[in-house]
């Protein structure tokens, strides 16, 4: 381009210029168009700008609401297995109050003195030595060995030995123990003796006459002086005629649950029956005669 060119093209343009500027200044189109135009512009790039800052201040706030929650969750859960706790240990004290108000119930009716005391250990089963648990009392607390041993439902067992502050109970499963019993109804005396682990409880001695059913409770009687007389013991599961022998084969179920028991009973003599003289106990004598008649 030529310089003449070049200073024609500045001059119109100086007047372009002039003139809408001097229409400007009279008119303020260009003033309203340029504001508009820019207003625009500005809005175009800060309104992406304000819609990116919301929603990231919203995805924070949900997750600062998210954590919150979630603390409140775990604060919930934590306070729910307390109480699950608190629950289930006021319901296992509610079974304890349960099991001891029958036990103390049951106690009233004997005049022996009675001592609390809770199973600690269990030797049961067949590959049990012998048919036993063990209880927190001992001799400090007058747990002597023979001492009877009862639940609320019946006789447990006895006391087989002694320690000082506890003591190993044999149950009356155990092959080992004996009491003299009576019948409730018919009151047939006899004498019970555990069967072993797993085995029905032998009532034995009871004559071939005898009135005797399935069904019928027998209790301690009293005769060999080692429990107190009235003390449910079994109930009367099988009569079955003799065979060989002048007395009934008769088996029994305990009445006391002792392969769940948590509390017992120990039962102490009076003091007025301290200090007797020994002598053969009348289930010794029993046992005795039954034996020699049965040789017969």
């Amino acid at each position: 381009m030529t310089p003449k060119r070049i200073f024609l093209f500045l001059t119109v343009a100086l007047f372009i210029f002039l003139g809408l500027y001097t229409w400007n200044r009279k008119t303020d189109h260009l003033d309203s168009a340029a504001n508009a135009t820019g207003l625009e512009a500005t809005g175009l790039v800060l309104k992406p700008y304000h819609w990116i800052v919301s929603e990231i201040k919203g995805i924070w706030e949900n997750y600062l609401d998210l954590v919150d929650i979630r603390a409140e969750n775990d604060a919930l859960r934590v306070e729910l297995h307390e109480k699950q706790e608190l629950v289930s240990r006021l319901a296992e004290d509610r079974e304890e109050l349960l099991r001891l108000r029958k036990l103390f119930q049951f106690s009233e009716r004997l005049e022996w003195n009675k001592v609390g005391a809770q199973v600690i250990g269990r030797r049961m089963g067949p590959l049990a030595v012998l048919e036993s648990v063990m209880i927190d009392k001992g001799v400090a607390n007058g747990a002597l060995p023979g001492t009877p041993v009862v639940t609320y439902r019946g006789v447990a067992g006895k006391v087989l030995r002694a320690g000082a502050r506890s003591s190993t109970v044999m149950l009356l499963t155990n092959p080992g123990f004996k009491v003299a019993v009576v019948s409730q109804r018919r009151r047939v005396p006899a004498v019970l003796s555990g069967g072993g682990p797993g085995a029905p409880l032998e009532v034995k001695y009871i004559p071939a006459h005898a009135e005797l059913l399935p069904g019928e409770m027998l209790v301690t009687s009293g005769v060999d002086g080692g429990f107190p007389k009235g003390v449910p013991v079994a109930i009367v599961t099988s009569v079955n005629p003799p065979a060989g022998n002048p007395f009934l084969a008769v088996t029994a179920a305990p009445l006391a649950e002792i392969d769940r028991m948590e509390e017992v009973l120990l039962l102490q003599r009076p003091p007025h029956s301290v200090g007797r003289p020994e002598k053969p106990s009348p289930l010794e004598e029993v046992e005795t005669a039954a034996n020699m008649l049965g040789a017969e």
